[in-house]
């Protein structure tokens, strides 16, 4: 029988594509462009966001076609990225993946960190309360400093499940974030490292930080969770499971 009850599960570029959420938002944004100022500008939202300026996307955009851009309308425009409600849809390996953790004898939670708002509207988005049984905003527990690698969280997660917080195993795709706080606290750590994903080129750092696990998609879970416990006891270095 696993030592392992639960696992949780990390939000962007885990469960669907990070990248579908800056589409969203640059949308909501371009709408609100076109709508008062008659400029589409939804298209080199994306361009700039897809170039690497991230979060910076909207004020560079707005600085490379106006000659003025007034502080009011930038925040504005920053503001409406952030609070929208997006338009997301889970991958096709995350919905079934969490779908069969129960037949599996597993319970399912969540814990993200970022601005407890955008993570609640994700969650909305992609009705994601009926599949897990418990979810945690880091944020909401104080800020900042309640996010990775904080061990906080973990432990309302664990208190939540009624289960220990070396029972659960923890699922992210963010080798530089993810693992070392689930690490320190006797977690199995399964990294996901899709094609498509933000840090997919990002390398695992050595020793406690990187995963016990490293998987291409969530197919290869519950193959994942079968090996955890030997992987840990043989190898903590990160294992590697091929498609």
């Amino acid at each position: 029988m696993s030592r392992f009850k639960a696992v949780v599960f990390d939000l962007d570029d885990t469960l669907f594509p990070g990248r579908q959420y800056a589409v969203s938002g640059f949308r909501a944004a371009g709408n609100y462009l076109k709508r008062i100022f008659g400029v589409d500008l939804h298209a080199d939202l994306i361009q700039a966001y897809e170039a690497g300026h991230g979060d910076g996307s909207v004020e560079y955009v707005l600085r490379r076609r106006f000659k003025d851009v007034e502080p009011l309308l930038l925040n504005r425009l920053e503001g409406i990225v952030r609070c929208h409600m997006p338009v997301l849809e889970l991958y096709p390996d995350a919905r079934t993946a969490l779908a069969l953790l129960g037949t599996h004898g597993f319970m399912a939670g969540i814990m993200a960190d970022g601005p407890a708002h955008v993570q609640r509207n994700k969650i909305s988005a992609l009705n994601l309360k009926p599949l897990v049984n418990s979810m945690v905003m880091a944020d909401d527990l104080g800020g900042r400093e309640y996010w990775k690698p904080a061990p906080d969280p973990f432990h309302i997660l664990a208190l939540q499940l009624e289960i220990e917080v070396h029972e659960m195993v923890y699922v992210g795709d963010d080798p530089t974030l993810d693992f070392l706080g689930p690490r320190r606290l006797g977690m199995g750590t399964i990294r996901i490292r899709r094609n498509d994903g933000l840090h997919a080129r990002v390398e695992a750092l050595p020793s406690e930080a990187a995963p016990h696990v490293t998987i291409p998609a969530l197919d290869h879970l519950f193959t994942a969770l079968d090996s955890m416990e030997q992987t840990i006891l043989s190898k903590p270095e990160m294992a590697q499971i091929n498609p």
